[in-house]
Formats: C-alpha cells, structure tokens, sequence
C-alpha cells in the first residue's frame, strides 16, 4: 500500500510539472485590479492593531524606481501610529544605504539585520522574538511566502522556495501579515522566455503560437498599468497594476492579505515583449524547424542582461561569456551548444535589433552567421 502511495504521489508530481503553466499564463485578465492607492489604504489599516506586521519584498532590479515604491507602504504603516516599531531586515546593503533604506530605519523604533538570508534560507526566526508592538520586515521577495512553488516551470526549486518552514510567512506570527510583493515585468519576461524553451517544442505552430499568445498577454498586462511614482522622465516613472488572490485558479499563490504589484517603467511600455523569441519566431518555418529540433536534442542556455536603464534610457553595453564582444544592455541570449563538437552558437536579441543576431567562435575570433543558413 505504501508503495503504491508513493508511485501515485510520483505521477501526481511529475504530471502536475509536465502541465504547469507560467505565471504570466496564470494570471486572470479579467479579474479587476485592486488600485493601487487602495492598496496603500489597506496598509495604513494594517497599523492599528498590535501584533501586527508588514513584509515588503523586492526583486533587486530597478532600485531608483522600486525602492520609493515600497517606501510608500513602509511610511503608510509606520508613520503616525502611537505603537512601538520593530523593522527588521535582509542585508541588503545597498538598500539599508539609500533614502528609502534610511527613512524605514529613521521611522523605527528598534532596527534589526539579519545575515543569514540566502537562496538556501529564509533568517527571519530572530524577528518574531522581538516582541514589538508593529513590525516591518523588508527582503528579497522569495523569502515572503511560497507564491513561486506552483510554477517550477518559471522558478528553479531553490529551497526558499520549496523547503517547509523556510518563508516569512511560516517564521512571523501566523494571520498577522500583510504581504506586498514588488516584482518587475522584465523579470517576468525572462522567466516566461526560459519556461517556453524549456518545453523543448518541435512544431513549428504550436512553439510560434505560444510565442505570441503570451506575447500579447503582457501587452495586455501592460495596458491595466497605471502610474504609480512619477519621475523625472519616462525611465524613471514607475507604472503597476495589484495583483490579488481573485487574479490565480491556485489560491496558494496569493493566500490572504498578499499582493503582488506587477511593475514597468513607462519608458518600457512601447518594447515588444520576449524579444528573443519573437526574432526567433520571425525566422522562415523550415530554419525555425532546424532550430527547435537543435534545441530539443542538443543543450542551450537562455540568459537576459537585465539592468536599471539610465535616466535618458540608456543601458551599460553588457558582454556574454567568453564572446569578446560588447552588446547593448538589456540584450537576451540564447546559447546553443553542440554535444558532439561542444561548439556554441550564440543567438542575440537586442533592444532596438530589427532582427535575430547569429555568432559562434572559434579560438579567439568570432563569426556572424546568417541565421537563416544555420543548421542547414
């Protein structure tokens, strides 16, 4: 009998990663948006009742824009409430440094960091013994809760993820929290891109319908942002819409007084999202074939050089391996590998491209390639 349990438990795994959607997939479109001021209302709410405690997570991406953003929850639940504050923080140097970093710690009544945190462990135990009356807790967004478990597909089973008792969630007190997420589309983006290829598709129309199908979801995605932070210029004004439990089928994904506020910079809006891929969908149907059936069968890497743009939109140039070639910032890079002459191919989406990029070396020196002629 235990036997067959565990062989049934091992189908229902495998079965449920083989049919995984993205998390882009799984978002509802037509469920409405909270707003997002509403949001910052709810926070303020949240202050009022001892015990309880605000977890503000980021990506690391985009801090000019995101980090302010946050702030905006922070000082609605510390800011003019009688209640003795306890904020307790990840190591994040370069946060804890900047304005929005200061101000938390300047709006607090006793400040603690943790060292522990890492994509092996959540070391936030220490927090809950403090015993104040409010608490605010501030790290990366993965040690929030385990909303990244149902997409394995998206997000690699580090233990922050799929390890019991490893969250903030599990380690503050229990039905205390309210949980804000700040997650930026481009992460997103190269997430989605890396699940796609995972598939390892062969057709043709069912790899380029995919590509476009989500394509036009996050361009819809992008159509429900609103302004959230206004900059200086466009790279630096904030746009997001909040997403809630009613926006997921899996209701683990947002439980209980958790959002995720999906975020772009308005100087963003108009980039065609999966970049590399809508190149690569571009190519004729017989040397798109030649491709998917490289990648099923052979290795490949997909990797995006993402970077906070500068105030006018500019990105540092950004190298890949060991190409010894510069390529714009922001560019995404899909890697071909040849198991038998260990020979790499290298695929560049960029930016401001026209179209797909095709380079390999030899040595030292590098070679374009037409990337219609591959694999002929």
């Amino acid at each position: 009998m235990r036997k067959n349990f565990v062989i049934f438990n091992l189908i229902l795994f495998f079965s449920l990663n083989t049919n995984a959607t993205t998390f882009i997939e799984a978002i509802k479109l037509d469920h409405q948006p909270l707003d997002h001021h509403t949001l910052i209302k709810k926070t303020a709410e949240h202050r009022w009742y001892r015990g309880n405690y605000l977890s503000l997570g980021e990506s690391h991406l985009h801090p000019s824009t995101s980090r302010p953003v946050l702030l905006q929850f922070a000082k609605s639940f510390l800011e003019d409430t009688p209640l003795k504050k306890n904020f307790c923080s990840e190591n994040i140097k370069q946060f804890l440094q900047s304005f929005p970093g200061r101000e938390i710690q300047r709006l607090s009544d006793n400040i603690n960091i943790f060292e522990g945190n890492s994509p092996s462990r959540t070391d936030f135990w220490g927090c809950a013994q403090r015993n104040f009356e409010l608490t605010l807790t501030y790290s990366g967004f993965f040690h929030q809760h385990p909303f990244a478990r149902p997409f394995p597909n998206d997000f690699p089973a580090t233990p922050v993820i799929s390890r019991p008792m490893n969250t903030i969630r599990y380690q503050m007190p229990h039905g205390k929290g309210l949980f804000i997420t700040l997650m930026e589309l481009d992460f997103l983006e190269m997430t989605t891109s890396k699940a796609i290829l995972a598939l390892k598709e062969k057709d043709v129309t069912l790899f380029r319908n995919k590509v476009i199908e989500l394509t036009q979801k996050i361009e819809n995605l992008k159509l429900k942002m609103k302004t959230i932070l206004l900059g200086s210029t466009e790279w630096r004004t904030k746009v997001g819409m909040v997403l809630d439990q009613g926006h997921f089928d899996n209701k683990k994904v947002l439980p209980k007084n958790s959002y995720i506020l999906l975020t772009d910079l308005k100087g963003r809006l108009k980039s065609k999202p999966l970049k590399l891929l809508n190149d690569l969908i571009s190519l004729s149907d017989d040397t798109l074939k030649r491709y998917l059936k490289f990648m099923a069968e052979e290795k490949s890497w997909f990797t995006t050089s993402l970077q906070e743009p500068s105030e006018d939109g500019t990105m540092y140039p950004t190298g890949y391996g060991t190409y010894p070639l510069q390529f714009p910032g922001g560019s995404q890079f899909l890697d071909l590998v040849d198991g038998t002459n260990k020979k790499s191919i290298l695929l560049v989406g960029s930016p401001k491209a026209q179209k797909l990029r095709c380079l390999t070396k030899n040595g030292d020196q590098t070679f374009e390639l037409d990337c219609e002629d591959i694999f002929k």
